[in-house]
């Protein structure tokens, strides 16, 4: 597993590696810095996805990073690689998509770079700033705490599948995938109403990883209960007309970016049950990271589970 074992190697011939782990760094003047990079033909393909959506989509994903920061997102920067085939109208609409975006949520693009490529590959630096008087980070879930979602999962996954298809009977699925809404509400509601350090990540490689890092991270055991995970008719469709287990779509699709994280009980009851939704609690660790109740087939998630199913940003 490439990404596993590039990380590992990272962290351990670094002097200093006291920022790494986390999507987002916290430096010392109040900021949060992210950087996420997509590549043509791993992370898209222009055969599905439009220059428009592509730039929007290229914000978004870094915009979730800082979300489950519980940041306020401020500034990026873009590196925009991109081969002889690629045309000014493509360059026009890709930007529309970012500029779109940009709007929608307060954010300036103040630099980057552009420069030749066999093939197309943006990588985006975020900057948000840290309106949370607490700490966020995957390493802080407690046992007693309440697991969260803020949304459903698969979705991306599915719409996925029904693009590759040409399938125009699953819109919503199709536009989870094509344009996610990263959680900056829930992330801005979460840091108002939190009184200790917090647990929350997003879920881009599925609500499975980001379950498995926490509490591997954490030291404890997440137990989910599968009947409170929300599962729109449409995606139960899609999972029988592909022949897909629905529960593979759910841990292991990715790309939903949602937020998942662990909070004390008391600071549930002041959420919006409209936005985040309760899926399990923080127990003391046992046998394996996490356990998920009321699913036969895949009753819990350890380390071999983990480095099968989650996504390969290498392949």
């Amino acid at each position: 597993m490439k990404e596993q074992e590039f990380l590992s190697i990272i962290n351990n011939t670094l002097k200093d590696n006291s920022f790494l782990g986390n999507d987002c760094a916290l430096i010392e003047e109040g900021l949060y810095i992210t950087q996420d990079t997509l590549v043509e033909d791993i992370h898209f393909d222009l055969k599905t996805i439009s220059p428009f959506k592509l730039g929007y989509k290229s914000v978004a994903v870094n915009l979730s990073d800082l979300a489950a920061a519980l940041s306020k997102p401020k500034y990026i920067t873009i590196s925009f690689s991109t081969p002889k085939s690629c045309t000014n109208d493509f360059v026009l609409n890709f930007y529309k998509g970012i500029n779109f975006i940009c709007e929608q949520y307060g954010v300036k693009v103040i630099g980057g770079d552009i420069t030749g490529s066999d093939k197309i590959c943006i990588s985006i630096t975020a900057i948000g700033k840290k309106i949370s008087k607490f700490n966020i980070s995957r390493n802080l879930a407690q046992v007693g705490d309440i697991v969260f979602t803020t949304g459903a999962h698969g979705l991306s996954a599915g719409g996925f599948y029904a693009l590759q298809k040409n399938d125009t009977s699953f819109p919503m699925l199709v536009e989870a995938h094509l344009m996610p809404k990263p959680q900056l509400e829930a992330g801005y509601i979460l840091s108002k109403i939190i009184k200790r350090d917090i647990a929350v990540m997003d879920t881009s490689d599925g609500l499975g990883d980001a379950l498995y890092k926490i509490a591997n991270m954490s030291d404890v055991t997440l137990k989910i209960d599968y009947n409170k995970l929300h599962k729109p008719e449409e995606l139960i469709k899609a999972a029988n007309k592909y022949n897909k287990q629905v529960e593979k779509f759910i841990f292991w699709g990715g790309e939903d970016y949602q937020l998942v994280g662990c909070i004390p009980k008391e600071s549930l009851n002041k959420l919006d049950e409209k936005i985040f939704f309760p899926i399990g609690e923080v127990v003391s660790k046992g046998d394996h990271p996490v356990l998920i109740d009321n699913l036969d087939s895949i009753p819990f998630i350890e380390k071999n589970i983990f480095e099968s199913e989650t996504y390969n940003h290498f392949v």
